[in-house]
């Protein structure tokens, strides 16, 4: 544990402090005492290396949590750490050296994946762990220090450590767990990481498992240090997030075809958005429409869903907005998907970002592609639409406790007449990515 600390055995060895008599006697002050000796003389020599006191303090906590009382170790630590004008965290940093004496459970980390594929692979990781009852190092990611899920957990995977020496579960292992067949005193002490299996997710009855389905929305809600400039609903009006993911600058368009259900092609929000503005519930009614995009041009995005209110007769009072500084669009990531989930009525794509949002709000109604596909001849199409509808007064009907139709329909774009050079090779990927 103390190698953690560059050159310090020299100094360790002049303090008279027994690590073994202070972690295992029973004589409580004497071992406040022995630590608060021991502090003082570390404050005054390594007043730079915070990060590894912290992880010098965790160890001794684990330890020490049944025989020295955690709360007064903690102010003793905490007084000496406010007289040499230093910071305490009450994180655990860990590495790949660090002495490790239980199980524990974390996530992959790879740098092509964006925040709605971390959400996913955290979920697959939380359940898990919450399967087996151990705790998940949190690994940071894009913007992680933004939600409480860097407040709520007291291990953290330092931002350098690298995976080699870690245990990777396999998908029958993860398989097991979820099914009760694997515990953790069959996995024994260790790191263990949970790939993001593509063909194999858990199964998780959210309805049964409502403690655990706070949390994880809890774990994504703003951190306490974040204030975000959320986009607020409109009282008195019927509140609709649309959210329209064009790709902007930041997906080429190789991507925009071979991932159909990430950007639908307008002609579905339009079909959607009609939808919605004949059901019963909101025909005629004020409307708040909210336009979260990072189109370059969101302007003519408000124009055609106008022309779309128009059509069907909506003679109420209606608005239509977007966010202005699309310069700066992808620094709103954090807003919009705050932003999104107050919203009662969203009509979005399908992606992980999205998937959270969605997850998150619980919007009253919920409608995004369902199935799509790709064909040969570079067309691009959403087939199914899933339209979820959540009602508190109906009884649960499926293990999501929501309502849901599929809705029949095709919505397709094609791909550019002028760039069918190209088209071969994404044809091949996508084909590869769906074999």
């Amino acid at each position: 544990m103390l190698g953690n600390i560059k050159n310090s055995n020299k100094y360790f060895k002049t303090f008279s402090f027994n690590f073994k008599k202070v972690f295992f006697t029973n004589d409580e002050n004497k071992s406040i005492n022995k630590i608060e000796s021991f502090s003082k003389k570390f404050f005054s020599l390594f007043k730079l290396v915070s990060i590894t006191f912290d992880l010098l303090i965790g160890t001794i906590f684990r330890i020490k949590e049944h025989a020295i009382n955690k709360f007064s170790f903690s102010s003793k630590i905490r007084n000496i750490a406010k007289q040499n004008n230093i910071e305490l965290s009450e994180i655990i940093k860990i590495n790949q050296n660090t002495f490790i004496n239980q199980t524990f459970i974390t996530f992959p980390y790879l740098e092509i994946s964006r925040l709605g594929d971390y959400a996913k692979f955290y979920l697959n990781a939380k359940w898990i762990a919450y399967q087996l009852n151990v705790p998940v190092i949190i690994r940071p990611f894009p913007d992680s220090d933004s939600f409480k899920i860097s407040e709520n957990h007291k291990f953290h995977l330092q931002e350098s450590s690298k995976t080699n020496n870690f245990k990777f579960l396999s998908k029958e292992q993860a398989e097991k767990i979820c099914s009760g067949e694997l515990k953790k005193e069959d996995l024994g002490l260790g790191i263990f990481t949970v790939p993001y299996f593509w063909d194999w997710r858990p199964k998780i009855n959210w309805a049964e498992n409502k403690a655990f389905k706070a949390a994880y929305q809890d774990d994504f809600a703003p951190a306490s240090h974040i204030k975000f400039p959320i986009v607020e609903p409109v009282k008195g009006k019927v509140n609709i997030a649309i959210q329209v993911r064009d790709g902007g600058d930041f997906d080429n368009l190789q991507d925009k075809f071979l991932y159909p259900l990430r950007f639908p092609d307008l002609s579905y929000y339009d079909a959607q958005l009609a939808y919605v503005l004949n059901l019963d519930e909101y025909k005629n009614k004020p409307l708040n429409i909210y336009i979260f995009t990072d189109a370059v041009d969101p302007s003519s995005l408000k124009t055609r869903f106008q022309t779309i209110v128009n059509q069907n007769g909506h003679s109420q009072d209606v608005t239509i907005n977007y966010r202005s500084n699309q310069c700066h669009a992808d620094e709103a990531i954090l807003t919009d998907l705050i932003s999104m989930a107050n919203f009662s009525v969203f009509i979005r794509a399908k992606s992980g970002f999205s998937d959270l949002s969605a997850f998150l709000g619980q919007p009253e109604l919920e409608i995004h592609p369902h199935t799509g596909k790709l064909t040969e001849e570079g067309v691009a199409s959403i087939d199914q639409v899933k339209i979820i509808k959540r009602d508190s007064k109906n009884p649960i009907v499926n293990e999501e406790g929501d309502l849901y139709l599929i809705q029949e329909g095709r919505y397709a774009k094609q791909w550019p007449q002028d760039r069918l050079a190209d088209f071969a090779y994404v044809y091949r990927c996508y084909k590869g990515a769906h074999s």
